[in-house]
């Protein structure tokens, strides 16, 4: 999420991420990447699958099984590129979708000597795409989402280009009646609504190209897509949000009952602007007294201004609302200020089992950047101290064009715990890409099973492997 130190979010993307998948209780970590693009039928693309032992690349006893979904499955064949790197290429087909998801899936064995063989180490991994207009298989269905934007920015007299799929039993259909509408709020919360000009080149398929408006104010546009086929309607709808500034808090000291910070103003394409007025309100405590409101000086030629804020002692933290005033546009925003600093002793485990724990306040990081956290691990409620844990880091990136959380990137390494159990990793997230982090923790915590009821395999080195997952926003 572009950001420096803490950012005070201008609007929150909603999003699902799929964990990695849990490994077979062994040492082997399989991980799915594919191609960054908006997939859909007849889109072709590259899977590339990554095979770790213990934090380091290893070539598969084979060339990974790859697949895409649904029922049956079909084959994606893979070829080594480096070690424990191998690549494939494919073209989404109308089977391989199923509710409007394709998943593709590796899995890989190390040390398998042959099909009788029980002691060894596997592992797999999946993706999931979610393709627009891959729609129900049954009845009329609609599906309505942004396909791109001039400038890849949403701002003012910026271009969207917004597309609809109507299907009935997963066929595209001419609608007997088809309408794509926008929808926002003015200044006094009264709807604006507008129905658009809609083309259609390809049976089931609409397309509108929409001028975003240039409104002195912020505001959600929400576009609806409503279709009627004989006695059956559906519609659907997707809401971009219209905004003018980012703004990104740094601190700069903080005592009991004050903290002091900078607050910086940049356009949507990264300008600093300069005399935007802010104002800030606030409650100061968590007795339900009245905010306080404070305004801040205007915005310097860097875009920066530096606002002090008090509150009563032994506040955690600040829930601030805010507006931003410049160049006749105004934009509100909101953030949470923590006041806690990092304890300096471990966090407290839940329960049994291995857990891995951050320790600190969660920062947004900006792309390009190494991003640093703290965590204590704990096995069974005891620090796991002076022990080597394998961590996996998988990013996905995300934006309007991609309309997908798609895993592009994999770091892997091995991290000692200290005396305390507490482990330090550094990661440095993709160049100018919006990302999500998924880490994958595992350590080996006893003895793996013998091929029974708990285990169709024996581990290459007898161990058994637990695992621990967290998220970085």
């Amino acid at each position: 999420m572009r950001a420096v130190a803490v950012l005070l979010v201008l609007s929150f993307l909603a999003v699902g991420l799929v964990p990695l998948a849990a490994a077979d209780d062994d040492s082997l970590k399989v991980v799915v990447l594919v191609e960054e693009k908006n997939y859909s039928v007849g889109t072709a693309g590259k899977v590339t699958v990554h095979v770790f032992d213990k934090g380091v690349p290893v070539d598969s006893d084979e060339a990974p099984k790859v697949s895409v979904s649904a029922h049956p499955s079909r084959a994606i064949s893979v070829t080594k590129k480096s070690v424990g790197v191998y690549e494939g290429s494919f073209t989404m087909q109308p089977g391989d979708v199923s509710g409007g998801v394709a998943m593709i899936s590796a899995a890989a064995t190390l040390g398998k000597a042959n099909q009788s063989d029980t002691s060894y180490n596997e592992d797999s991994d999946t993706a999931m795409l979610f393709l627009p207009g891959a729609a129900a298989s049954t009845g009329l269905s609609v599906s309505c989402y942004p396909r791109s934007v001039s400038g890849g920015a949403l701002k003012p007299g910026a271009t969207v280009t917004i597309e609809a799929w109507v299907t009935y039993n997963g066929t595209p259909l001419t609608p007997s009646h088809f309408t794509l509408t926008v929808t926002y709020y003015d200044r006094d919360h009264n709807d604006v609504v507008e129905t658009l000009n809609t083309t259609s080149s390809t049976t089931g398929l609409y397309q509108a190209v929409y001028n975003l408006p240039d409104l002195p104010y912020d505001a959600d546009l929400t576009f609806e897509a409503f279709a009627v086929h004989e006695s059956d309607s559906d519609s659907d709808s997707t809401t971009l949000s219209l905004d003018f500034f980012n703004v990104v808090y740094h601190r700069i000291s903080k005592t009991s009952t004050s903290t002091t910070f900078d607050l910086y103003i940049a356009d949507i394409d990264g300008k600093a602007v300069r005399g935007a007025v802010i104002s800030l309100s606030y409650p100061p405590d968590d007795n339900g007294s009245e905010d306080r409101t404070v305004e801040a000086s205007p915005t310097d030629a860097g875009g920066k201004t530096r606002v002090t804020l008090t509150f009563s002692e032994g506040l955690k933290a600040l829930h601030i609302g805010g507006t931003v005033n410049a160049s006749g546009r105004s934009q509100e925003f909101s953030g949470t200020i923590h006041l806690v600093t990092a304890a300096a002793t471990p966090p407290t485990p839940s329960g049994d089992g291995f857990e891995v724990l951050f320790a600190g306040t969660e920062e947004a990081y900006k792309p390009g950047s190494t991003v640093n956290r703290d965590y204590y691990v704990f096995n069974d409620s005891k620090a796991w101290a002076g022990k080597p844990v394998h961590c996996y880091c998988v990013f996905s990136t995300y934006s309007l064009t991609t309309l997908n959380l798609l895993p592009v990137s994999v770091e892997a390494r091995t991290i000692t715990t200290d005396s305390s159990g507490k482990l330090r990793l550094s990661v440095r997230a993709p160049a100018d890409k919006d990302t999500i982090a998924d880490v994958h923790f595992e350590s080996a915590t006893g003895v793996h099973p013998k091929p029974g009821y708990l285990s169709d395999h024996y581990s290459n080195d007898g161990q058994y492997f637990s695992y621990d997952s967290v998220i970085l926003l």
